[in-house]
């Protein structure tokens, strides 16, 4: 439970409870790994070391991005390829945007975030390759559900849209100290979205497939640092809406930058 999460780490230092919640994060990875790497990994960097994003020298954040996210499921698109060729063609991108992502890690970032994010993207090549390979459970789970999530594709996109138009004006619109606790509330807003959006998928097993992946990688994690900020919470109630973004306002574009900096803010008070 995460009140005996929460115990367990408060009777330990700094630097070992964050040890401790990377470990663990490591072993859901492994278990679990159907969730966009940065969501989880960047929550729990976010967690020990609340400081902005480093890159080694000549690095940029745009090479990150030229590397392209359509594998993290429903966030560009209203559609996933079912089979034959067309999910194959798929598969050799998310496999490639992937590679490309590892690749600009290896080379680009450092520490401990260098080492959690290798962790993630690598547990969720062999789930992308797992899912991908005709004859393996998480094939059959993902045929006998896919057609379901498709008919529901344009919702769950908004639900993906939804979250993150509400981070970005988390990291961009709150005050640095309440980033971390109106991120909790977007997430938990997506998590209702998706209750909602997937109830036609129950019965061929989509709903709760999504639900449960996500609680275990990223519910979990964040049940670690959202603390009252939770779903239907009134501490997520009682927070002030948030403008919209003007003109001028920076955007992020992509999911992994946009979660890289808003886990950066976790215990800054500026």
């Amino acid at each position: 439970c995460s009140e005996c999460l929460t115990r367990r780490l408060g009777s330990l230092s700094r630097k070992t409870a964050c040890a401790w919640v990377l470990v663990r994060a490591a072993k859901m990875f492994v278990k679990n790994a159907a969730v966009p790497l940065a969501l989880v990994a960047t929550s729990l960097l976010g967690l020990c070391w609340a400081e902005p994003i480093q890159l080694k020298e000549g690095c940029k954040v745009e090479t990150l991005r030229a590397c392209g996210d359509t594998y993290l499921p429903y966030w560009k698109t209203t559609r996933l390829e079912v089979s034959g060729e067309p999910l194959k063609k798929n598969c050799q991108i998310y496999r490639e945007q992937i590679e490309c992502s590892r690749n600009f890690t290896r080379e680009c970032a450092v520490g401990v975030p260098r080492a959690a994010a290798l962790l993630g993207l690598e547990a969720f090549q062999d789930n992308v390759d797992a899912t991908c390979t005709v004859g393996t459970k998480s094939y059959e789970e993902y045929q006998k559900a896919i057609g379901c999530m498709n008919s529901v594709g344009a919702k769950l996109n908004g639900c993906f849209r939804g979250l993150h138009d509400n981070l970005e004006k988390a990291l961009v619109k709150a005050p640095t100290k309440d980033t971390i606790n109106y991120s909790c509330c977007s997430y938990a807003e997506m998590v209702d979205c998706f209750e909602r959006v997937l109830t036609p998928c129950e019965d061929v097993g989509g709903k709760q497939l999504t639900l449960t992946l996500v609680e275990q990688v990223f519910g979990e994690t964040l049940s670690l640092v959202c603390g009252s900020y939770k779903r239907g919470s009134e501490s997520c109630r009682s927070l002030p809406e948030l403008p919209a973004l003007g003109p001028n306002d920076p955007k992020y574009d992509g999911f992994v930058e946009l979660v890289l900096e808003i886990a950066s803010t976790f215990g800054r008070k500026d």
